[in-house]
């Protein structure tokens, strides 16, 4: 790895995994008993929590800016959710009324 590189890696009794920054589509699956495997992202082999995640389908490649696309489209999903009046809203004519 290149010194402005990153990466992570966990490494358990059974298996492992590790993802490293310079190639970010790829996270490597280790495991004792049988052999490694590479794990690309693909929105055709995701569960479907993890499809809301993806914006392109399975061939192209999601990258840097993505992150920042996905991360404010929830922002503002949730801005929308606690902008949303409640199912009783307040009467403001009696407020304003008595006042």
């Amino acid at each position: 790895m290149h010194e402005v590189g990153d990466g992570v890696e966990i490494d358990a009794a059974e298996s492992g995994a590790g993802w490293n920054s310079e190639r970010p589509n790829e996270l490597l699956i280790g495991h004792r008993a049988r052999p490694n495997k590479i794990v690309i992202p693909d929105s055709r082999e995701a569960s479907e929590a993890a499809r809301a995640f993806f914006d392109n389908p399975g061939a192209y490649r999601e990258g840097f800016s993505e992150t920042f696309r996905l991360l404010f489209r929830e922002v503002y999903r949730d801005v929308g959710r606690s902008l949303r009046p409640a199912r009783s809203s307040p009467n403001y004519r009696y407020v304003f009324a008595n006042t």
